[in-house]
């Protein structure tokens, strides 16, 4: 059977050769394809319903039929942040001060990567600021977005009692990019297992659970 997707600007998209048994999933990538969308940039709607691509409930069990009218929803870009700050995280004095990450995941397929590093070297009362910043695209398994990036900045700020030391923008080597090129989503099932055992390591050490560590979706 055959259904439409219709976008909020009017734009209407037909899908054809549909079975009852296929599944959310199976519909996601086949909208994909008619609408010209990354899967992960676009959310199908039926009667004001969200839907996920779930590879278990077929378009039957959705009350998906012939005929059936969907509106489709481009995401044009999706934010996700997380943060921590030391005192409540710091296991030893190689933990940064403080740490703040933003990634941007874009509509056309492009990502962008930012983080914010304070560390403090008491020795020589000097606290140090790392900027970093990654560019390149991606494409998303599941709930891992699998990164390819080419390009690497990176600029710092060094401050000694009132004295402030700047870098300027450096483009730096992609080989230490490796350990970023798979990075779990929110709603990961990986993501809630790391979750769970911070909270069985801190909670083991009795120290109190502080908010930040958590990859989170901005609104």
């Amino acid at each position: 059977f055959s259904l439409m997707l219709v976008q909020p600007g009017g734009t209407a998209h037909e899908v054809v050769g549909l079975r009852p048994s296929d599944t959310l999933d199976v519909l996601y990538s086949r909208a994909a394809d008619c609408a010209g969308m990354l899967q992960s940039n676009m959310r199908l709607v039926l009667n004001c319903t969200p839907l996920a691509p779930d590879v278990s409930l077929t378009l039957h069990e959705a009350g998906i039929s012939h005929g059936s009218c969907l509106s489709l929803v481009h995401c044009t870009a999706r934010i996700y942040w997380r943060s921590f700050i030391a005192n409540q995280y710091r296991y030893s004095d190689d933990c940064p001060e403080e740490h703040h990450e933003r990634l941007l995941l874009g509509g056309d397929g492009s990502c962008c990567y930012v983080s914010m590093n304070w560390t403090e070297d008491a020795a020589e009362n000097e606290r140090r600021l790392a900027w970093n910043a990654r560019f390149g695209t991606y494409e998303r398994s599941d709930d891992v977005v699998v990164c390819s990036w080419t390009k690497h900045l990176r600029r710092g700020l060094c401050m000694a009692g009132r004295l402030k030391t700047r870098s300027e923008w450096e483009e730096q080597d992609l080989d230490v990019l490796a350990q970023w090129s798979r990075i779990r989503l929110p709603d990961s099932a990986e993501e809630a297992k790391l979750r769970a055992h911070i909270v069985e390591v801190v909670a083991g050490r009795g120290e109190e659970n502080g908010a930040g560590g958590n990859l989170l979706e901005e609104p």
